[in-house]
């Protein structure tokens, strides 16, 4: 690839949002692949069509949830954590 055939780095960035960590190097990798052989097969212009079409395919709703998933459990430890330690503080005052 030369630096004017290059992915769209606003898609790579919404990848990075979006995917889980462990799979996110893996899969930019072999997005990044496919890429550079799209550009040599079909053009520049529409290797950059199908990589984004590639990036929004994987934008599924099971990604995201895992996503939010993780954010709200952590939120939910945070909160019990914190009860536990005010229901300790109560219980030693009075």
């Amino acid at each position: 690839m030369t630096n004017h055939s290059l992915p769209p780095a606003w898609a790579d960035r919404l990848l990075g949002w979006l995917c889980p960590p462990q799979l996110l190097e893996e899969l930019i990798g072999d997005l990044h692949e496919q890429f550079a052989d799209d550009v040599v097969r079909v053009g520049e212009q529409k290797a950059r069509q199908r990589y984004v079409l590639e990036v929004l395919k994987f934008c599924r709703p099971y990604f995201l949830r895992l996503r939010i998933q993780s954010k709200t459990r952590i939120i939910r430890q945070h909160h019990i954590r914190h009860s536990f330690y005010y229901i300790l503080i109560c219980f030693v005052i009075i």
